[in-house]
């Protein structure tokens, strides 16, 4: 109990000299947003990085106009043969939201990513809960990658994903096993063959029937967690489903 009162007003002395600022615009948030540690953003960014957008591939999650037909995916992805089932994402990688993103992995902000998952789970909630994952699985990187870095956004974002969805998260069970280009570096059609074989699950572990949320930070031409989820399936998994940041189409 006096730990409690201590703590509670360790942080209130804290937040009165340094009151709690939105992790995007950097203006102070109003009171009653700073008394919900799960509010990191002000309404105005919260509308500005996650935008409505009325209509959106149900299979890949990318922006499309309001006759287009939908059952077997879009023109976007109708053509793709992908290893996972369909995309979940906060929005489209453009704007507000693609700075965002940027200034996560490049500056390493993980307040903000934090914000930007606590965001996604506020709008996809329900579609995200339906998944009923039995294991979230961030996409990893390579060991060379890691180096110097205090966080993947990647691993951040299921993270917290799982804490949302009380689903464990499964770190261990996927490795990046080859070092690659980066992808945003490549033309698209060398991404489709930048990596091959880049993933593995290690020797011996099944999966066998398990619901996988497979986690990334942007989704572009979707190779990347389209081989992802194939070494996914490879050792079992029944059902993968990939959630992630922003889903990008372009260049």
């Amino acid at each position: 109990m006096i730990t409690d009162f201590w703590t509670g007003l360790k942080r209130s002395v804290e937040d009165f000299v340094f009151p709690p600022s939105c992790a995007w615009c950097f203006n102070p948030l109003p009171q009653a947003s700073q008394k919900s540690s799960s509010q990191r953003l002000c309404q105005g960014c919260q509308v500005v990085l996650g935008p409505a957008i009325p209509h959106r591939c149900p299979r890949c999650s990318a922006s499309i106009g309001p006759y287009v037909a939908r059952l077997d995916g879009c023109p976007v992805c109708r053509e793709e043969s992908f290893s996972f089932e369909r995309i979940i994402s906060l929005g489209i990688y453009q704007e507000d939201l693609q700075s965002a993103c940027l200034r996560c992995k490049r500056t390493i902000d993980p307040y903000l990513g934090v914000a930007l998952t606590e965001l996604f789970w506020k709008q996809e909630q329900e579609s995200l809960a339906a998944v009923q994952a039995d294991v979230v699985v961030p996409v990893p990187h390579h060991w060379t990658d890691r180096m110097g870095k205090p966080f993947q956004l990647s691993d951040l974002i299921a993270e917290w994903l799982g804490r949302f969805l009380m689903r464990p998260v499964g770190r261990h069970i996927l490795a990046k096993n080859k070092r690659t280009p980066k992808q945003l570096t490549l033309p698209m059609s060398a991404r489709r063959r930048n990596l091959r074989s880049a993933f593995r699950v290690p020797r011996g572990l099944r999966i066998d029937g398990a619901t996988v949320l497979l986690v990334d930070d942007i989704v572009t031409t979707g190779t990347t967690v389209h081989r992802a989820a194939r070494e996914l399936v490879r050792v079992g998994a029944g059902r993968v489903i990939v959630a992630a940041l922003a889903r990008g189409t372009g260049s």
